[in-house]
């Protein structure tokens, strides 16, 4: 059976992951402040009373993706215990730079689990993922020596489509504070690993092929593009409770 390495960026995911719950583990640890030496303020308590209450939310979600840089999306929650929240949402990041196009869809169901009874909360959950990337250059590029001895940089220049579907774990952690009725998150970091996958479509090359070869790395690139894992950083949300 073949062992599966995790890369260096699921090794640091995992390492931020420990971190923050030791420090979250450590803070909850202490000892109270006496009551007396508390000074009241406007701030919110952590997971405020009213949040039990209210079993429903809907939010809203922005921030960074890869491999399309910009994600927005939208989620429903349902809050079935005082630390666990079962949320059913979509988002989709998309590209547009020179030649280039791509577009990412998830439609993902996950859990939220707030140990300690704090503002920090660890997610995990599926997604269904739709990729799709157009482009007639990618960025892989040879440099060519011409017989004048000048140099010029080179890439197939055909249009190429990439398409993908299948589906993703989800793994996050992230902070999220409650004012009344309204709440917000962020997601510092996350991600999406393929698991199975459904579909997958991608250009053909043949020898024959004008400038195969700079054609076949375009291939390599556009398929290493779609069909890696997904990471999140700073995804943003604001959401009501109800």
């Amino acid at each position: 059976m073949t062992s599966i390495k995790p890369s260096m960026m699921q090794l640091k995911f995992m390492i931020a992951i420990t971190l923050l719950l030791s420090i979250e583990a450590s803070a909850s640890s202490t000892d109270p402040i006496p009551q007396e030496s508390i000074i009241q303020t406007d701030s919110p308590e952590p997971l405020p009373e009213k949040v039990f209450q209210s079993r429903y939310s809907v939010q809203g979600d922005i921030g960074l993706m890869t491999p399309f840089v910009f994600g927005t999306g939208v989620s429903m929650g349902w809050r079935a215990l005082e630390t666990l929240s079962l949320e059913a949402g979509y988002l989709r990041a998309t590209l547009r730079f020179g030649g280039t196009s791509g577009i990412s869809e998830f439609g993902r169901v996950r859990l939220l689990w707030f140990p300690f009874k704090s503002r920090l909360f660890l997610g995990g959950g599926i997604a269904y993922r739709s990729q799709d990337l157009r482009g007639n250059r990618f960025y892989n590029r040879r440099l060519i020596w011409g017989n004048d001895g000048g140099v010029s940089l080179k890439s197939s220049g055909e249009q190429m489509e990439f398409h993908t579907r299948g589906v993703v774990s989800d793994l996050s952690i992230g902070h999220r504070w409650y004012i009344k009725r309204f709440f917000i998150g962020v997601n510092w970091a996350g991600i999406m690993t393929p698991q199975v996958e459904l579909r997958h479509e991608e250009p053909e090359v043949s020898s024959t092929d004008t400038h195969h070869e700079t054609k076949q790395q375009d291939i390599n690139f556009g398929r290493s593009l779609i069909s890696s894992s997904n990471y999140y950083l700073v995804l943003c949300h604001l959401g009501y409770t109800f």
